[in-house]
């Protein structure tokens, strides 16, 4: 029976993954909320099912199973992993305990572990549904978060009390129950890695930037951070200590992680690789491999890379957030190909067009596309993106969306 792969989501960032996995021989088992998603094209059985469906999951991999020798399921975004987690179980696979995926995912419990550990987390306090923070015993700046978020959406940096209203409504419209924080400055870290029997392995480190206070959306980043070998290995311990703490030793993990002058701090640690914009296109540009691509190949043959993958490069590459200026329809994306040619230019993906609505701002969800570039430093990769994205002009109705 072929090695199959049990992919959960095909959207167009999925594509490399998708491609990889069968590059390394394994059948490709796909399933999406969508009926239709890019890549479907590359799976050799599809069904239409959401990530978070853990019993639909768990029906189709056993049902699959009969034919296919599936090695593992894979999802690169916080809402599968706990399907993930289930259908690893189900099916008698290696893998990782659910409760410790659970753990992982809500911020709050995650970090009360990682203190426990004595491993260096912010300081910060829970606060249920409908309960008040006790505003004389605040510090600012402060970071307001729901705890089980993801992609910085409902995160909000506050400077003062009169902005901290704001903050924990935002937050609780993606959560109820949500975490504030002491804010940690520094600079911000994607640090990716993966266990395999027992092992932990290097995947990447990319310096990540943000959109301007109150809002914390990823905006640009860049790979490797300018940082010699050895403090590149002294993160990746920090990674591999947290990941154990939280029992997240088998598979792909990842931490976002603050250096400060007084050391790192780990912000949030879960059972995935770092975002496909990062894993799958920047890094391919920097190191000529993708972590994820490595995870495909150990899970088909047991290969195992060596360690010393990610720990420099001849150039830098990153990637910039292509976004709109106000809400909307969007009526027409200009100057994308003029781009496409201009030096150091690797690619632009544009994952919206004309008749899409821009309904909100404040969030990666507006981002429309994203644009990649390398250069021999980070000063001339910046000057690239920068430049590129002053070419590209998406412009949008004045309607309203409501």
């Amino acid at each position: 029976m072929n090695k199959a792969i049990l992919c959960i989501g095909g959207s167009e960032l999925q594509l490399p993954t998708l491609t990889w996995a069968k590059q390394a021989g394994l059948r490709v088992l796909l399933t999406d909320a969508s009926p239709e998603p890019p890549g479907r094209q590359l799976a050799d059985v599809f069904a239409q099912i959401s990530g978070d469906d853990v019993e639909a999951l768990v029906g189709y991999a056993q049902e699959q199973s009969t034919s296919s020798r599936i090695v593992s399921a894979y999802c690169g975004s916080d809402f599968g992993l706990q399907s993930v987690a289930l259908v690893n179980q189900a099916l008698g696979l290696a893998g990782l305990n659910p409760t410790a995926v659970k753990t992982s995912l809500h911020k709050a419990n995650a970090n009360r572990v990682l203190r426990n550990a004595g491993i260096p987390v912010p300081d910060g306090r829970i606060l249920k549904a409908n309960e008040n923070p006790p505003t004389e015993a605040l510090r600012y700046p402060l970071i307001v978060k729901p705890v089980d978020g993801s992609g910085s959406r409902g995160v909000t940096r506050v400077e003062n009390a009169d902005q901290l209203e704001f903050a924990l409504q935002t937050a609780r419209a993606v959560n109820s129950e949500i975490l504030i924080e002491q804010l940690v400055e520094g600079e911000h870290l994607d640090v990716n890695g993966f266990f395999v029997a027992g092992r932990f392995f290097p995947g990447g480190q990319l310096a990540r930037y943000f959109s301007p206070p109150p809002h914390c959306y990823p905006v640009w980043g860049y790979q490797p951070p300018d940082m010699q070998p050895d403090e590149q290995k002294g993160i990746y311990r920090v990674l591999e200590e947290a990941a154990r703490a939280l029992g997240l030793d088998w598979g792909p993990v990842k931490a976002d992680i603050i250096l400060g002058p007084e050391g790192p701090t780990i912000i949030e640690v879960t059972p995935r690789f770092h975002g496909d914009v990062s894993t799958s296109f920047v890094c391919p540009l920097a190191h000529g491999v993708s972590p994820v691509q490595l995870w495909m190949k150990w899970l088909a043959d047991a290969e195992l890379p060596p360690t010393t993958l990610f720990s420099q490069s001849d150039q830098k590459a990153g990637w910039a957030g292509i976004f709109p200026t106000e809400v909307g329809t969007i009526q027409a994306i200009q100057g994308v190909e003029s781009v496409r040619s201009m030096p150091g230019i690797a690619s632009i993906l544009l994952r919206r067009s004309t008749g899409w609505k821009v309904e909100r701002l404040d969030d990666n969800r507006a981002v429309i596309g994203f644009l990649f570039a390398t250069g021999a430093d980070a000063f001339e990769l910046r000057d690239r993106l920068t430049s590129g994205l002053s070419q590209i002009h998406v412009h949008v109705s004045k309607e309203s969306t409501a």
